[in-house]
């Protein structure tokens, strides 16, 4: 009788793993809500809402003043930036890796800031943090 019922458990208890359902929903949170993955390992990169890269470059073009200094300069200068885009598409521990000047690099951080929310990056079907750099053609204004 015990080997009956001790069937009759595990078959059940086997059975009811069986029939459960994966959902395809992704989940907006993960095991490590530290861990920041690398842009190039994570299985679908964060991009900027709209047509990604061509986006993210003309907000910067439009929303970027560029300081009095470097449109007297006349040369085309570049400003390479890293930051982490969040779980929730918000960006945050943004650095000026190679800046040009003090005004150009605080006028960068302020419309990275702006910027609004991009999809996040995803591994194994959770929104995970990743590190982005990118560099960004400084706008002179004729």
């Amino acid at each position: 009788m015990k080997n009956l019922y001790l069937f009759f458990v595990l078959f059940s208890t086997i059975f009811s793993f069986g029939q459960t359902k994966k959902t395809a929903v992704k989940l907006s949170v993960s095991k490590n809500d530290t861990l920041i993955y690398n842009y190039n390992t994570v299985q679908v990169k964060p991009e900027f809402p709209g047509a990604g890269n061509e986006s993210m470059y003309f907000f910067f073009k439009k929303n970027f003043v560029t300081p009095q200094e470097l449109i007297e300069s006349k040369t085309t200068k570049k400003i390479f930036v890293t930051f982490v885009v969040e779980k929730d598409g918000s960006l945050s521990n943004i650095k000026i890796l190679r800046g040009l000047s003090p005004d150009a690099d605080k006028e960068t951080i302020r419309v990275l800031k702006a910027m609004p929310k991009w999809l996040p990056a995803e591994q194994d079907g959770y929104h995970v943090r990743c590190l982005y750099a990118v560099p960004f053609s400084i706008p002179l204004d004729d």
